[in-house]
């Protein structure tokens, strides 16, 4: 069956009117060096290392020697050191993962635990940076070394940006300044959201090693190389797009109500003739506005918005898909 695209049906773009920023400590970033480190990250990661333009950033995975993703990230290379952003639940995983293979090769894998992450996103929060900096940022460039900060500048499709910061005074005086500016301080769900709206997948540790690439969206991110040399995974994952063997998608989904008892990992069946059935896995979830519930979620490829679904350990709510990423 053919998937079909669905359109928007409720009207979110109020959300984003005010600049905001937000401290995200459910997200960790990790620092890869050395002579190697080039050569080495080459065979670890989906997309093409060496041909990371510089000052970019990149979405890509890790991926395990069965093509399943380990997790979804964001490269960036700063000076001589590349960083990795993802999700804090896999950090062991990921950092044992790269390290399996690295007394081989003459490379640093650091865990940047001192590091402070903080997000910015909303109207006016480009000038507003561009004015505390003093630098101007364009699409052009997606990293920038300043000071004691790097900031990465995140949008693509929406106006966001990624601040690290190396020390506690200098977080100190960026965010009394940007309270100062009117800045709302919110909780990670809202950085969540964004990131739901825009299909670039939140792989937490129940979710570790269960889908391949294509199912996550990542071709349409441009985060597989199909034309790279070897790399963990690779074999299978190339397979899978030749012989068109994917059979799951990354889907928006949407409650018109706060789902309580909600947990990543859940199961989600769909209604067909009157009859439920195993559709896909929660991903991850947020709440917006006390009234809706977003879910990200993996689903089977054959689904389409007039469909209803449910969780399976709980079957009093109704979820429908808002959008479904090809």
């Amino acid at each position: 069956m053919i998937i079909k695209k669905t359109i928007k049906t409720i009207n979110f773009s109020r959300l984003e009117k005010k600049p905001s920023m937000f401290f995200l400590k459910e997200w960790s970033i990790i620092s890869v060096s050395g002579i190697d480190a080039t050569p080495y990250l080459q065979n670890q990661l989906t997309i093409d290392i060496i041909s990371l333009p510089k000052n970019t950033m990149q979405f890509c995975a890790l991926c395990n020697v069965s093509g399943k993703v380990l997790t979804s990230l964001v490269i960036f290379k700063c000076k001589k050191k590349y960083y990795l952003f993802f999700r804090s639940s896999v950090k062991i995983i990921v950092i044992d993962e790269l390290k399996k293979y690295a007394v081989f090769s003459k490379v640093l894998i650091i865990d940047e635990i001192k590091l402070h992450l903080i997000g910015i996103r909303g109207k006016n929060s480009n000038n507003l940076l561009e004015t505390y900096f003093k630098q101007k940022f364009n699409h052009k460039n997606h990293t920038y070394v300043l000071n004691k900060f790097i900031i990465v500048n995140m949008s693509f499709f929406k106006l966001r940006y990624l601040i690290i910061v190396s020390n506690y005074s200098h977080l100190k005086l960026l965010k009394n300044n940007f309270l100062i500016n009117k800045f709302k301080i919110l909780n990670n769900e809202k950085w969540l959201s964004i990131d739901i709206k825009l299909g670039y997948p939140i792989i937490e540790i129940e979710n570790t090693s269960k889908f391949l690439p294509q199912a996550l969206n990542m071709c349409a991110l441009n985060g597989i190389n199909y034309n790279k040399g070897c790399y963990k995974g690779q074999e299978i994952i190339s397979i899978t797009r030749f012989k068109k063997k994917n059979k799951r998608v990354l889907s928006w989904m949407i409650s018109k109500e706060i789902i309580k008892d909600i947990k990543i990992g859940n199961i989600l069946e769909v209604k067909k003739n009157e009859m439920w059935y195993t559709a896909g896995v929660i991903l991850t979830y947020v709440y917006i506005k006390n009234q809706f519930t977003w879910i990200q979620a993996v689903l089977n490829n054959n689904y389409c918005q007039s469909m209803s679904f449910r969780l399976k350990i709980n079957k009093s709510y109704i979820l429908s898909i808002n959008k479904i990423f090809l």
